[in-house]
């Protein structure tokens, strides 16, 4: 657990650069008895000016956890916040008035506001095995959404263990994630079940290349059942194609032509969003503030 905690707040951290990644805010580890926060650009800044190698190992990481928790530890230095929630009896750890379940409560509606301030909308994102296969289909941009919503500006990111979060505490996790303007998107990738921070990295390289927020657009757009028809469709079909034992020419007049029609009849609607190759597509690696959760 704690090496799969470790793991992922160096996701977070740009060690090649030795900072802090401008687009993750916080890192958060959240259990019945204690809650940890990693302010990531303090406690890059932290890092860098410990160690002239920028090391990540268990010293810096972990060292500034116990310290921050025993409560000797300059956390204003550090980033790293301790909040000790006392003894929680078993009967009460997993209800409404938990402390851990207020603070998250109270954590999510600090996220609504900054995304309100910001002219945005907030969102939650939840690995589940049940849930909606990654994919942008290779393609930089949008498929359904115009654009002309407020855009999606903070993303709560909740991380688990291989085997997922306890069956008795996700419920308390999903009522308080409704405190988001979006419903939740929860997702899955390729294989099945993944430590937190292989998902992580996963998650923030789709955004680094510019696919996460297009992927959330068309979730919005459609919501989470069309959203997910649209991806088991479009699955079907590009398995179908490459399982086909036509040509590579008879297949590419076939895209071509499927591409075709689709551009005829958005020309004949609405104007719609750019075409594939304009230069107003957005740049990878835009700066969306990306939160990560993870519960323990």
């Amino acid at each position: 657990r704690v090496e799969n905690m470790q793991s992922s707040l160096r996701v977070c951290l740009d060690s090649a650069e030795g900072s802090e990644r401008e687009d993750v805010r916080d890192f958060t580890c959240l259990s019945p008895l204690l809650c940890l926060s990693f302010d990531l650009r303090h406690f890059g800044k932290y890092i860098s000016s410990q160690d002239r190698n920028n090391s990540l190992g268990e010293a810096a990481v972990l060292g500034a956890a116990i310290h921050a928790a025993r409560g000797n530890g300059n956390s204003e230095e550090t980033g790293v916040h301790a909040v000790d929630f006392g003894k929680v009896y078993p009967d009460k750890a997993q209800t409404a008035d938990a402390p851990h379940v207020q603070w998250l409560q109270s954590y999510i509606q600090e996220i609504w506001q900054k995304a309100e301030q910001s002219g945005g909308v907030s969102l939650g994102l939840m690995l589940d095995l049940d849930g909606i296969e990654l994919s942008s289909h290779g393609i930089p941009g949008s498929f359904f959404s115009k654009g002309a919503q407020p855009p999606i500006t903070d993303v709560v990111i909740l991380l688990g263990g291989p085997n997922g979060i306890e069956e008795t505490v996700m419920p308390y996790i999903e009522e308080a994630f409704k405190g988001l303007h979006l419903p939740t998107c929860k997702v899955l990738f390729p294989g099945g079940k993944h430590h937190s921070y292989v998902a992580l990295s996963e998650i923030l390289t789709f955004h680094d290349r510019g696919f996460l927020r297009h992927i959330f657009e068309d979730y919005r757009t459609l919501g989470p059942d069309r959203y997910q028809r649209w991806q088991t469709t479009m699955k079907d079909a590009l398995k179908r194609l490459a399982s086909s034992s036509a040509s590579a020419e008879t297949k590419m007049r076939a895209v071509q032509a499927l591409a075709q029609r689709s551009l005829k009849k958005r020309k004949e609607a609405s104007p719609g969003p750019p075409e594939p190759n304009s230069s107003s597509w957005p740049q990878p690696r835009e700066k969306k503030r990306l939160r990560s959760a993870n519960h323990h």
